[in-house]
């Protein structure tokens, strides 16, 4: 009983703060505690729902809402990181264990797989356009790349991402214009807007050390924090988010 009174608590809170910063630049408009098993690696946006990954499952592919309730889940393919959800198809990267680690997949909304290709190297984000595919190496001890892919996965081309050593790339995004890339980073995470030459458009600094997943809504941005363990909804203005908006609310609930 104890412990439902303080997670009642808690969210009351979250909700305060949020409501209270949601007229301010890069302010927060809501939040939920990553579904399933608490590690949402990539996420994705499409008609009005929220899509999960969330590696070693046992939920590996999730549906939700924009409260975080949870309306459907797959639990293949095992180990994966981002996803792009088109309609008709869910397009998958995941790290396995076996040879080769790096896959892209495409997957039913069933849950049936109906492609599976190597990736090019160790990678994090992947998002979907149409003809082809975009996809982020992990950066830090490996080039820090975003490549141009066919839906063989075979490479077209590719540009280094921002940053170098040091800066982990993260969750992929792409709005038909514009590539978005949450990148990690030992003073704190950035979320860049880019033009498919690897141009920086406009950034969002984050007070938090690893996003690990980025989407973009039409206006607002979706990121899922890893060191937290939740997903947060953002204003995008083109500027920075103040650190004590993002820190009280995570203080809450740590």
């Amino acid at each position: 009983m104890k412990i439902l009174k303080v997670r009642i608590v808690i969210v009351v809170f979250i909700v305060a703060a949020a409501a209270a910063t949601a007229t301010t630049r890069g302010s927060i408009i809501r939040s939920f505690e990553t579904p399933c098993n608490g590690r949402t690696d990539g996420i994705n946006y499409y008609d009005g729902f929220i899509y999960h990954a969330n590696y070693n499952g046992p939920c590996e592919l999730l549906k939700t809402d924009k409260k975080g309730c949870i309306l459907s889940s797959l639990n293949e393919p095992a180990g994966s990181i981002d996803l792009d959800y088109t309609g008709n198809a869910y397009w998958v990267y995941a790290y396995r264990s076996q040879l080769p680690h790096d896959r892209i997949f495409r997957v039913t909304p069933q849950g049936s797989i109906t492609a599976s290709f190597a990736a090019p190297s160790y990678g994090q984000g992947l998002a979907y356009a149409g003809n082809y595919l975009w996809y982020s190496t992990a950066g830090n001890h490996y080039w820090n790349y975003i490549y141009k892919l066919t839906t063989t996965a075979s490479v077209i081309s590719s540009f280094q991402a921002p940053h170098g050593e040091g800066f982990l790339n993260e969750g992929l995004d792409w709005d038909g214009q514009y590539l978005w890339l949450a990148q990690a980073g030992a003073g704190g995470g950035n979320i860049f807007r880019m033009t498919t030459g690897g141009a920086i458009v406009s950034s969002l600094y984050l007070p938090v050390f690893r996003p690990t997943g980025v989407a973009w809504d039409g206006s607002c941005v979706w990121m899922a924090d890893d060191v937290s363990e939740w997903v947060y909804q953002l204003t995008w203005t083109e500027v920075s988010v103040a650190p004590a908006s993002l820190g009280r609310v995570k203080a809450l609930y740590r």
